[in-house]
């Protein structure tokens, strides 16, 4: 069965301000706005890729990203793979932690090749 995959870059929906602080909100937004161009729920599984990315996000973003992301009706049958550096794995573990627990299919890898694996494996109900 043909899987496709969307990947994202850091650049599509990292927002900087003029000081390069990571301005989350637009941030948030442009990420959605992504998610949004999904038509069909299930339609990709998608791969966001921040190994670039220099990100420091408090836990309330964290919490808010992953309640935006669980309340996007297109992503409900999608699933989503964080590929992060080493460094920032902890926060997005927790990420994947938030997400998970409102039903979506996240799963926080720093290795390109895991994280392809793991979207095109098929899973049983």
């Amino acid at each position: 069965m043909p899987v496709n995959i969307k990947v994202i870059q850091t650049k599509d929906f990292i927002k900087t301000t003029v000081t390069g602080v990571l301005n989350f909100e637009i941030s948030k937004q442009a990420l959605l706005g992504i998610a949004s161009q999904i038509e069909q729920p299930g339609e990709y599984e998608i791969l966001v890729d921040t190994r670039e990315a220099e990100t420091i996000l408090s836990v309330i973003d964290i919490i808010q990203l992953g309640e935006a992301l669980a309340a996007h009706p297109s992503l409900n049958r999608s699933k989503i793979a964080f590929l992060t550096s080493m460094n920032d794995a902890k926060q997005a573990g927790f990420l994947e932690t938030v997400t998970v627990n409102r039903f979506i299919r996240a799963k926080v890898f720093t290795e390109f090749e895991e994280a392809i694996t793991w979207l095109v494996m098929q899973e049983t109900l």
